[in-house]
């Protein structure tokens, strides 16, 4: 495949930074840490994108291209030039993907198109995988990304970067599924105009460490975004979260929303951050991460934040991490149901506060099903369709 100018350029530059990057640390403050034993940076680092002579190319619904970079060069170069823009120089990891990857996905959706229908992104061959989302003016999109690697490697990268121009509207909906024997980075970036929307939806459930962050740059005013997700864990699964969102313009909205069921040893580390700039009056932002733990040796630290630098903005976070309620499954016990679906009632109605927010209803009996089995939750529960109410 010939090389693409526009990420050989990247590459150099990322290659460089790297070389004078220190080593990835995840501990944050005293006793908050993820890294898992099995790390191996240094192995992670010598790593090489394998294959990038793939192609793929289709248009959907209303105009909306969907084509792999090389196809893009050659028709589009202009709009592969921000692909890695969005990423932190500071992160090792990004700047690793970034003088790794060879290919990767465009989806343009061009200006005033409304696509009704919800687009599955296809799944990239690659360890280094990179999608790139541009949303011209007035035009909308929902997204389903595959987050299951096609191969069996050991360690898989992801990046997402979405440009929604002026009164756009971007959904991404995400399920994670790699297998436990997987280390696995992700970045998902997105740069907001002007009355513009981009929202998350997010399910993490595979892996043995799973680094993940999605972050937000409100770039105009009455721009607008959501990160709703939602986090299981079992065996010795560790997940760093870390979700931002970063308020420049007035009357900007933004909503994080994140739930975790941990069991056994799993771990969750969460950092959340909403910032108000001083130029972003008239912002609101909301914050909150609850976790439940369903084993003595399971462990949640969410460290919500708020930086606000300038005034009339109104801010909230919260965070809580509790374990079965005792009252609550007494309540359901004395209703006749066994032990077993009891708890799996009260599991599933605490998961379902966010999936009952995700769109794509159609879709998402299957992650439902899913969830309930990395669980293992009583089959006698249909698959987390239990109202909510009562469960919070």
């Amino acid at each position: 495949m010939t090389p693409i100018p526009s990420l050989v350029h990247s590459a150099e530059k990322a290659s460089r930074i790297l070389g004078g990057l220190p080593d990835p640390v995840f501990t944050y403050g005293l006793e908050i840490r993820s890294t898992p034993p099995a790390w191996d940076w240094s192995r992670i680092r010598s790593m090489e994108e394998s294959v990038s002579d793939f192609t793929y190319s289709h248009t959907h619904e209303g105009g909306v291209h969907v084509m792999d970079f090389s196809l893009a060069a050659s028709h589009s170069p202009a709009l592969l030039e921000g692909a890695g823009s969005l990423l932190r120089e500071d992160s090792p990891l990004a700047m690793l993907h970034l003088s790794r990857v060879r290919n990767g996905i465009l989806v343009h959706i061009p200006s005033h198109v409304r696509s009704e229908a919800p687009i599955l992104l296809p799944p990239l061959p690659l360890t280094f995988s990179h999608y790139l989302i541009v949303a011209e003016p007035h035009s909308s999109v929902s997204l389903i990304l595959p987050e299951s690697h096609p191969s069996h490697s050991s360690f898989v990268s992801t990046v997402v970067e979405v440009f929604a121009a002026s009164h756009s509207k971007v959904s991404i909906v995400s399920q994670q599924t790699f297998p436990l024997s997987c280390v696995r980075s992700s970045f998902k970036r997105a740069h907001v105009s002007d009355h513009a929307s981009v929202d998350w939806f997010w399910v993490e459930h595979g892996t043995a460490f799973s680094i993940s962050e999605i972050s937000s740059d409100l770039q105009g005013e009455e721009s607008s975004t959501q990160n709703i997700g939602v986090v299981t864990g079992s065996d010795s699964q560790i997940f760093d979260l870390d979700q931002s969102v970063y308020h420049f313009y007035p009357s900007s909205k933004s909503r994080l929303l994140t739930r975790g069921v941990l069991d056994d040893s799993a771990k969750c580390v969460y950092r959340g951050l909403l910032k108000m700039t001083p130029n972003a009056p008239g912002s609101i932002g909301n914050q909150r991460a609850d976790f439940l733990l369903l084993s003595p040796s399971s462990e949640a630290d969410p460290v919500p934040a708020l930086e606000i630098e300038g005034s009339e903005v109104r801010c909230s976070h919260a965070a809580t991490v509790g374990r079965l309620d005792r009252e609550k499954l007494f309540y359901l016990s004395s209703r006749g149901l066994s032990e077993e679906v009891a708890r799996s009632l009260y599991i599933q109605g605490f998961l379902e506060h966010l999936l009952k927010q995700f769109p794509l209803h159609d879709s998402m009996e299957a992650v439902r099903s899913c969830l309930a089995q990395s669980l293992d939750l009583s089959s006698h529960v249909d698959s987390l369709g239990v109202p909510e109410e009562g469960f919070s």
